[in-house]
């Protein structure tokens, strides 16, 4: 199996890290700060994005980006979205074609307004047609670190690439559910803020997480209601 490089050590990347590793999968996990990463690497937590959870040895915690990039079969993003376009310049000229991205950033970038996975295809454009699917739905990073049940959606206009990342990336706990509209997905992950349910049981969270999830995605055929079916607040 191809190594897994996540590109971005917050609580979100830690966690998609952590969740990977459980399943034996060789994992790399970018971290921008040298010393954040020399840290990490020796208690094995993130003590400043995802505190009081083990980082389990099989993950590779390193500040060297082609050290984490290279050789990756999927590549997932997890940069918060002002840094995302200067990140992905620094990354995608040590891919190639055959790489599998994955955007797990939600936000829009202000100076242009595109998503995140308009952003890679730009600018991977002028060397190769980016393969690139979304990652986004109504989760916490330290309930997924913690192995708590999770649905979320993997989407992508590739059909063919969106069956294989759920293949690859679904665990147990951690199910991905494939969809074709890359556009309302990341629109609505730009956009909502799911309510927090802080007192009811992970069976009770998954309930309410599946329902939105679902009507998240089909926010596009009644876009009147989005706020309503979308659990914002």
């Amino acid at each position: 199996m191809t190594p897994l490089a996540i590109i971005g050590a917050g609580g979100w990347g830690t966690a998609l890290a952590i969740t990977q590793a459980r399943v034996q999968r060789p994992v790399r996990l970018w971290v921008y700060e040298n010393d954040l990463a020399a840290t990490m690497a020796q208690t094995r937590e993130n003590a400043v994005y995802l505190p009081g959870v083990q980082i389990p040895d099989t993950v590779q915690i390193s500040s060297s980006l082609p050290d984490v990039a290279r050789g990756a079969g999927v590549v997932i993003l997890a940069v918060p979205s002002p840094f995302y376009r200067t990140v992905a310049t620094q990354l995608l000229p040590l891919m190639s074609k055959d790489t599998a991205f994955v955007s797990a950033t939600k936000g829009i970038e202000n100076d242009t307004l595109r998503r995140m996975s308009e952003i890679l295809e730009e600018l991977a454009a002028p060397s190769f047609t980016a393969q690139v699917a979304v990652l986004s739905g109504p989760t916490f990073a330290p309930e997924v670190s913690r192995g708590e049940p999770a649905a979320l959606v993997i989407a992508s206009t590739d059909e063919a690439l969106r069956m294989r990342l759920q293949t690859e990336l679904s665990t147990p706990r951690f199910r991905l559910y494939t969809n074709a509209d890359i556009t309302g997905v990341e629109l609505c992950g730009a956009v909502k803020f799911l309510k927090r349910e802080p007192h009811g049981s992970w069976r009770k969270k998954l309930e309410l997480s599946v329902v939105r999830l679902k009507s998240c995605l089909s926010f596009l055929s009644r876009p009147a209601s989005l706020k309503k079916r979308c659990g914002f607040i």
